[in-house]
């Protein structure tokens, strides 16, 4: 048996401190400890949709829902990732924005 929360796809970096990767269908993670903004398009295991940043003030746990900080997945799967530096971006699949 696998599971799939324990499983790691789509691994990117810049080889320094920035670092992505996809927890398999269940959501997508980037991290930017660098001290420059990070500007990148990210190939995730998403199905395209817009998806909320559960990092984000906005984000209500309890309904899955924000009002503003949601990341487009388009249909191939890529997110356009715009982050400024020391700070990361979680998005969750059961999380997605109307």
């Amino acid at each position: 048996f696998t599971d799939p929360a324990f499983s790691v796809s789509n691994w990117w970096t810049n080889g320094s401190s920035q670092i992505a990767f996809a927890r398999g269908r269940l959501g997508y993670v980037v991290i930017n400890a660098g001290g420059e903004a990070m500007n990148e398009s990210l190939q995730t295991s998403l199905a395209p949709g817009k998806y909320c940043n559960i990092l984000a003030s906005d984000y209500d746990l309890k309904n899955k829902h924000c009002a503003t900080s949601t990341v487009a997945v388009d249909m191939q799967g890529r997110v356009k990732v715009v982050l400024p530096s020391r700070s990361a971006l979680v998005l969750e699949a059961d999380a997605q924005s109307p």
